[in-house]
């Protein structure tokens, strides 16, 4: 009977001492699965495409204008847009997440009119954005550079804000 008490305790012991450990392994990485799955998440949060309203700079003397941004799951990104200077010509581009609902997006098009020197030509614009995701909206900073033909040098056009709503599909009534 003592025997059996003994092995009885000595059991406990052993199941406490091992099992514990194992399951309390089990709960970190199901808090790490959970933090992946979180940053997955806000991650697909941008995927989509939204409507933006740009901003560029006051001295720049440029109206805002509208534009529409698709971003792609893996990190692809098209634009296009109603600035004159785009000439309606697609941009193409990549971006990355960068910390909690925030984002780096850069994008390039072909132009055929420098707005610096004034001539014709090839060149690229792009654009370079900080984006700070809140929901539905997002709100962005950008640099607008002007490029030679092959994206080289490059001379900074001035600074752009971006307000950014997503497009939403309307369900039928």
């Amino acid at each position: 009977m003592i025997n059996k008490k003994v092995f009885s305790v000595l059991g406990t012991i052993a199941v406490i001492t091992v099992i514990t450990p194992w399951l309390n392994g089990s709960k970190v990485a199901s808090q790490e699965l959970s933090s992946e799955q979180q940053i997955q998440n806000q991650t697909r949060a941008l995927e989509g495409s939204w409507r933006s309203v740009v901003t560029p700079a006051p001295e720049s003397g440029a109206p805002p204008f509208n534009a529409y941004l698709t971003f792609i799951r893996g990190g692809s990104l098209i634009q296009s847009s109603s600035d004159s200077l785009e000439e309606g010509r697609p941009g193409h581009g990549a971006w990355i997440r960068t910390g909690p609902r925030k984002f780096t997006a850069t994008f390039e098009k072909t132009i055929s009119f420098n707005p610096i020197t004034k001539t014709q030509g090839f060149f690229i614009l792009s654009f370079t954005e900080n984006i700070k995701l809140m929901g539905d909206t997002y709100k962005g900073v950008g640099q607008v550079k002007i490029c030679d033909a092959a994206g080289q040098e490059c001379t900074p056009l001035g600074l752009a804000t971006t307000v950014s709503q997503r497009l939403k599909i309307d369900s039928p009534h």
